[in-house]
């Protein structure tokens, strides 16, 4: 029978480690863009024995799924029945093998569809419009719970039964067909798609929104497996860690909400052109009181946004507690002054974004190539923003703000001179409260601050040293 070719222009990359706690690595990936074949395998068994049922593993999944006889479905089932069964004999032949097993996922990619055939508690990551969703199913107890709401991530993440399982490959014999042994999913794949696979040294340490983040924040497939291996080995690198990432041709192309190098020219060039389309095309300007068609005279190129509130002169002016949403809108800055009420989210904003005595919600947005800068008696919660390519720092904070920042990702800034500068820089009697941000692509510390600092748990970093004390008054103020 024909057999449809991969999709066209797929990139992938895998990277694995044994972690910080393990001297060896039972996790076993392999490539085949050309075939369309993917396969992450965590061994079970300790030692010699779980090293081996993943090579085996591999070399038998290998063996059925590069041979292109029968559908795609028929062959991953009968190319993990097989692994299994050999598994299961070869622990018979060696004393130092009893016992040995594997979970795994399997990914094959055929024209413009997915089929993923999986056992165990690794896992399958679907990437389609911005969005990024878990299409495997642990098969486990705590997965199981958490799967169908009863547990949230985090408690599954933590819970002392977490690396159970309840399906492997290798334990027992099987047949292709035996029902609740292999789990298999068919869906359509795009070229503006990605799918990750994972063990679970990844997924038991960093959380599906920062796995998101991450690999958005990267500029190509290779970047971001590196960066989510380092994720897991900087939460604490307790097992080992493997992913494997395949994206499609356009995946990181403009609209979609990547980061990657072509995404970040892509939405400069798309930016500009709107720009030149939107009159008064300049700040989106968040005062503290309102404007009226009476108002004096404004200044031109104050304002480029779409808002519940009256206009004058194709001004736009957000009142207090009203919520801007940009669904993708482009603006070339935001400046949010004096106003206590309010959202600011969605937007992709291509100049700098100034915070002062503000308390509005800075959420979903993302700064490419401008920064934030935040001053005054800010309280704003900054959430799930992503913040790119600023030659000097990333964000910075001073005054007397107290800003929570939460499960934003701070990629690639700081870059001006050899010396670079850091993600954030910190100054006065700021006090910023940080959780759960990914701080990556800096040539320095991710944080600088001109007074002592201890960098909070819960953010993640690859660098070592993860704040530097810069004396009193070195840090430049907000322009």
């Amino acid at each position: 029978m024909a057999v449809e070719t991969p999709l066209t222009g797929l990139r992938s990359a895998g990277h694995s480690h044994p972690g910080l706690r393990r001297g060896n690595n039972e996790d076993r990936f392999y490539c085949n863009r050309s075939r369309g074949i993917f396969l992450l395998v965590d061994g079970m068994g300790g030692e010699a024995a779980g090293e081996k049922a993943a090579e085996t593993a591999i070399a038998m999944l290998r063996g059925r799924l590069e041979r292109p006889t029968g559908s795609v479905i028929d062959r991953i089932r009968e190319a993990i029945a097989l692994a299994n069964n050999e598994i299961f004999r070869l622990a018979s032949t060696n004393s130092q093998w009893q016992g040995m097993a594997c979970v795994l996922t399997v990914a094959v990619i055929e024209g413009e569809t997915l089929t993923i055939g999986h056992v165990g508690d690794s896992r399958a990551y679907i990437f389609s419009r911005g969005k990024m969703r878990k299409i495997t199913h642990d098969h486990s107890p705590v997965g199981e719970r958490e799967d169908s709401g009863e547990l949230t991530e985090a408690e599954a993440m933590q819970h002392p039964r977490r690396n159970e399982v309840f399906r492997d490959v290798g334990s027992e014999e099987h047949t292709p067909d035996e029902e609740d042994f292999i789990e298999i999913i068919e869906q359509r794949f795009a070229s503006d798609m990605a799918v990750l696979l994972c063990s679970d040294g990844l997924s038991d340490l960093v959380s599906a929104e920062v796995i998101s983040r991450t690999v958005r924040a990267s500029q190509d497939a290779s970047e971001a497996a590196q960066a989510l291996v380092d994720a897991a080995n900087a939460a604490g690198g307790k097992d080992n860690v493997t992913v494997v990432l395949i994206e499609g041709a356009s995946f990181r192309e403009f609209p979609l909400a990547g980061s990657g190098l072509a995404g970040r020219w892509a939405f400069l060039i798309y930016g500009a052109i709107l720009m030149g389309l939107l009159a008064g095309a300049g700040w989106l300007w968040l005062a503290s009181k309102g404007l009226t068609a009476a108002s004096p005279a404004l200044p031109v190129n104050t304002v480029v946004a779409i808002a519940p509130c009256p206009t004058v002169a194709g001004i736009v002016h957000a009142c207090e507690g009203v919520s801007l949403t940009g669904s993708g809108t482009a603006v070339t800055g935001v400046v949010c002054e004096g106003v206590q009420h309010g959202r600011i989210a969605g937007f992709q904003i291509a100049g700098r974004v100034v915070l002062r005595n503000c308390g509005v919600s800075f959420e979903d947005n993302e700064v490419v190539g401008g920064g934030i800068d935040i001053d005054g008696t800010t309280t704003s919660v900054l959430r799930g923003n992503r913040v790119l390519g600023s030659s000097g720092a990333g964000i910075v904070i001073g005054g007397s703000a107290t800003p929570k920042l939460v499960h934003n990702v701070i990629a690639g800034n700081g870059k001006r001179g050899r010396a670079g500068r850091p993600s954030i820089e910190i100054y006065g009697a700021a006090a910023p409260e940080m959780t759960g941000n990914t701080f990556i692509e800096s040539l320095v510390e991710p944080v600088w601050s001109d007074h002592a600092l201890t960098f909070p748990a819960g953010n993640f970093t690859g660098l070592a040293g993860r704040v530097r004390v810069v004396p009193q008054g070195s840090l430049p103020n907000p322009e």
